[in-house]
């Protein structure tokens, strides 16, 4: 009988650690079966992701491309408009010379290109292009480009433009050339 009971707590025994471990195996099969779930799940979201992801740069590479045709397009605009307004000038230009090598006329040379430089400063007007003083001004490196320098006693300043070989010029507050100036440094005695 002993060995009865001895076999049958065994028995026992053996049949609750049976049946511990098909619950272990349920509930890891049940824990299995959710985090292929959750797999599957991120797998959809990780391909919406990447599939916004593409429409956003295929988005934004239209964008740059349609960017760059604006931008090439008002850059065309631009110069035929400046274009446009110098053509009449080149007309003149070519008149003046053609007047001028028939009558060989100097006055006659004169008078009309001051009238073309008249109507070039028209053009310049009609696009915020303006000339700046430079001589007798002191020298500013934002304005100036020093091609010749040259020490002298009778100047205001320290470093002061004596001399414009190039006009510079502005196109609104910017500086669109820089004017090539001689300065006069003052002597140091």
């Amino acid at each position: 009988m002993k060995g009865e009971k001895h076999h049958s707590c065994e028995e026992k025994k053996i049949e609750k650690n049976e049946e511990i471990q098909i619950e272990e195996v349920e509930k890891l099969k049940e824990e299995n079966n959710k985090l292929k779930q959750e797999i599957e799940e991120l797998k959809c979201k990780v391909s919406e992701l990447d599939d916004a992801y593409r429409r956003k740069v295929a988005d934004f590479d239209n964008y740059r491309k349609r960017m760059l045709k604006q931008l090439e397009e008002s850059e065309t605009e631009g110069i035929k408009k400046i274009a446009k307004e110098l053509l009449p000038i080149v007309d003149n230009f070519e008149k003046a010379l053609n007047t001028s090598a028939e009558n060989k006329d100097f006055d006659s040379l004169f008078n009309g290109l001051k009238i073309i430089y008249s109507l070039m400063g028209e053009v310049f007007g009609k696009f915020n292009i303006k000339p700046f003083e430079s001589k007798g001004v002191e020298f500013d490196h934002n304005l100036h480009e020093a091609v010749m320098m040259e020490e002298r006693d009778d100047v205001e300043f320290n470093q002061t433009v004596i001399e414009e070989y190039e006009k510079g010029y502005l196109l609104g507050d910017n500086v669109l050339r820089h004017a090539k100036v001689k300065v006069a440094k003052k002597k140091n005695n």
